[in-house]
């Protein structure tokens, strides 16, 4: 597929629907969206709340910041949050942000909810962290069903490491919990409950790349070298040793193309404004366009 360039000088991907909040709703009713990951990933959670919620539309809110909305909430009214300048915009950050608990590999800000018909899941997991599997683990221990889709990634805060056996080593245990249980991962990190827990199919497993968001006005800055050579190591890992994920390539998504037609560059920028790892408006609304049309696809009507 490839962004086209509407009259409205809106850029839509041209091989999924456009989903309305209607739609989105209809699209996930029933399923179990499973969200593992940092900050990016915490903004799609925050996201898929609101507007199934039908609380935001297509667009995030230009006054908000990365960190969304406090305590949950999908609204933000000006007494709640503070200043903040982001990219020589005001917005507004959270005096109590929806993630206060997320501190390094602590896994405080696990939330867990049904909206709109739809249960979406979100465990902070800022590296290939144990305690952030002992949190699935958990979750999972107390269902009844297995999720539908299992989105995970592996955050910016590493791309100055390399991609080896840790990585390798928090997939192999999202895997297996997961899918058939844990023999050998301990009992503290997979609760009480784990080993009575029957085995199940393994949920399709989908792993986001990161995404490059490039504004004309941060060309260079923000998107180098590391970043690349980080993204391009995990994808490697992700195809060489586990075959059954599904890649989602954020980075070919949220790119700048040269057939973007000019007209586009003023709503490209506007949705890069959080910054390379943050996109929202017309590139967060796509993504969650790809998502739910690959993931889910449309119902079948009854039969007479």
């Amino acid at each position: 597929g490839r962004w086209n360039c509407v009259r409205n000088h809106s850029l839509e991907w041209s091989t999924v629907p456009t989903l309305t909040n209607a739609a989105l709703r209809e699209t996930l009713r029933g399923r179990w969206v499973f969200i593992l990951g940092d900050s990016d990933l915490r903004m799609w959670h925050n996201y898929l709340v609101a507007r199934l919620a039908d609380t935001w539309g297509r667009t995030w809110p230009r006054h908000v910041d990365n960190h969304g909305p406090p305590g949950g909430e999908v609204g933000l009214s000006p007494e709640k949050c503070k200043k903040t300048s982001v990219l020589g915009r005001t917005r507004c950050r959270p005096r109590r942000p929806m993630m206060v608990d997320c501190r390094g590999d602590d896994v405080g800000c696990t939330y867990d909810g049904w909206v709109g018909g739809a249960r979406v899941t979100f465990v902070w997991q800022q590296v290939a962290a144990r305690n952030a599997l002992g949190t699935v683990g958990r979750l999972l221990a107390n269902a009844t069903k297995s999720p539908d889709v299992v989105v995970v990634t592996l955050g910016a805060w590493e791309v100055t490491s390399t991609v080896g056996a840790t990585h390798a080593e928090f997939f192999d245990g999202l895997v297996e919990i997961l899918g058939r249980g844990s023999t050998h991962w301990p009992a503290y990190l997979l609760g009480n409950l784990w080993k009575a827990r029957p085995a199940r199919e393994t949920p399709r497993i989908v792993f986001a790349s990161l995404p490059h968001c490039m504004p004309k006005k941060l060309d260079g800055q923000f998107y180098d070298r590391e970043t690349l050579r980080y993204d391009n190591e995990s994808l490697a890992l992700v195809r060489s040793r586990y075959p059954t994920f599904e890649v989602f390539d954020r980075g070919a998504m949220t790119e700048l193309r040269p057939d973007v037609a000019k007209a586009c560059r003023g709503r490209y920028d506007a949705s890069c404004e959080l910054g390379t790892y943050h996109p929202t408006g017309d590139l967060l609304a796509g993504m969650i366009d790809v998502f739910a049309a690959s993931s889910f696809p449309p119902r079948r009507a009854p039969g007479p």
